[in-house]
């Protein structure tokens, strides 16, 4: 077995076993033997191939497939996106930066001439070491020689790389030397199945200097142990000792407390939603968060239609989860008000108006609980405010209905509100940037038994 047929079994290999289901593969001649490895991978059924041959879709596609399985309670696998030297790498770079900004655990696999050719003219060959500027830090794995002792080091840099990467992507440069393809009682073999042997030519994997198994029982090399307990309604992980910091801010919030959902991991908004409803607070999301159905549906209408919201509506907080991204009148909105609080995380920050008085990681439904445990929900809770808001709610949808129905012709508004209404329990639906997720998010009801993405990190079009 030559040693790039090596390095790359095992890198396959481990990333499976630390969750990447999805490969898209963009093919070419210096990540040929990532190629074959997948290949193998995907005939033994260990995982899914996806071949496209442009890296900008192939990226796209990546993207999709990992916002498709973050979507729910648990995260139910990681995408990679494979391509070769060159150009083909700086292709990702549109895919890259909406993954930074909507924090994707995308995983970025790309193929590297030898360190000896970069700067020698060699073809297809530049400096791809944060080729993705600050945003994304590379990681150039070590190139694969035949001797022992590097199986342990490739399996632990891939392990240490993607514990980082939980909520951002990754860059794993893989340098290759010739030859590329197995050798001929290889080819279209190489696969390590879940316990770790080979699954098809063991001989040929034997034929390296020390074992290319991974641990026993399909395990990670190293695993990453949470210490945080799992809020079980929201889905999410909270503070061991009961979320302590949402337990202040829940305090700390009076009872005329507006809820914005923007753009959110599914974790922190369904938490999100579900701590409104139990505070008896207005809720308003933003797509692609169209659910659950307690939220406002024409919210974002009311909030957009005027320059200042009427005396009885007007909040003397807003709570805001994630990063709201579609209308003006929210950031009017934010800027009105004297208490502005964040549920966000360092790196996925959501204070562009700059008035956010305090900021939590994460909101759930232990905090309730801890307020419910003292008794002290009602007096954050104002029934006659929230009823007042669901009643301009229910006048606002009564408005949009009669509009759209006098209208001639079908609009954007009428295709959004019909799609959405028409569309049955669990489809996916993704949404594109510009009118089209603002038309769903100024006249469509909002329903939480869909999977709506969209890629509002840059909202690129």
């Amino acid at each position: 077995m030559n040693p790039s047929t090596a390095a790359a079994t095992v890198i396959v290999d481990e990333l499976i076993r630390n969750g990447v289901t999805h490969f898209v593969l963009s093919p070419g001649s210096r990540n040929a033997p990532l190629s074959v490895a997948i290949f193998a991978a995907a005939k033994s059924g260990r995982a899914t191939l996806h071949v496209r041959i442009d890296e900008r879709s192939a990226g796209f596609l990546a993207l999709g497939l990992s916002k498709g399985m973050g979507y729910g309670p648990r995260r139910g696998g990681r995408a990679a996106i494979v391509c070769t030297s060159g150009t083909a790498v700086a292709n990702l770079h549109p895919a890259v930066l909406e993954a930074v900004h909507s924090g994707e655990p995308l995983v970025l696999l790309t193929a590297d001439r030898p360190a000896e050719l970069v700067g020698s003219g060699a073809n297809q060959t530049t400096v791809q070491s944060g080729v993705f500027g600050p945003q994304v830090s590379t990681v150039d794995f070590p190139i694969a020689e035949r001797r022992a002792g590097q199986n342990a080091t490739w399996r632990g840099i891939l392990c240490r790389v993607l514990i980082d990467g939980a909520d951002k992507p990754v860059h794993l440069n893989v340098p290759f030397r010739e030859p590329l393809l197995p050798d001929s009682d290889v080819a279209g073999k190489p696969d390590l199945d879940a316990a770790g042997d080979a699954a098809e030519g063991a001989d040929a994997l034997r034929d390296w200097p020390e074992s290319l198994a991974g641990r026993e029982g399909g395990v990670p090399w190293t695993r990453w142990r949470q210490t945080l307990a799992t809020d079980t309604a929201g889905g999410a992980a909270t503070d061991a000792g009961g979320d302590s910091g949402g337990v202040e801010l829940l305090r700390e919030l009076p009872a005329r407390t507006l809820v914005i959902v923007g753009d959110a991991p599914w974790s922190a908004a369904s938490a999100a939603g579900e701590v409104a409803r139990r505070m008896d607070w207005p809720l308003l999301v933003e797509p692609p968060g169209v659910g659950p159905r307690h939220a406002l549906s024409g919210a974002s209408l009311m909030i957009n239609a005027v320059t200042e919201l009427p005396d009885g509506l007007k909040p003397d907080a807003v709570l805001v989860v994630g990063r709201p991204t579609l209308s003006r009148g929210t950031g009017r909105l934010l800027r009105s008000v004297s208490r502005v609080h964040l549920v966000c995380t360092p790196r996925h920050w959501a204070d562009a108006q700059y008035v956010a008085s305090s900021a939590v990681p994460y909101l759930g439904v232990a905090a309730v609980h801890h307020l419910a445990a003292d008794g002290a929900i009602d007096e954050h809770t104002d029934a006659q405010w929230t009823a007042s808001w669901r009643k301009a709610n229910a006048s606002v949808a009564d408005a949009v209905r009669c509009w759209l129905a006098d209208q001639p012709w079908p609009t954007g508004a009428t295709v959004a509100r019909d799609l959405l209404a028409a569309l049955p329990s669990r489809a996916v639906l993704f949404m594109g940037s510009s009118n089209a997720i603002r038309d769903i998010d100024l006249v469509a009801e909002r329903r939480g038994d869909l999977i709506v993405l969209a890629n509002r990190g840059l909202a690129g079009i």
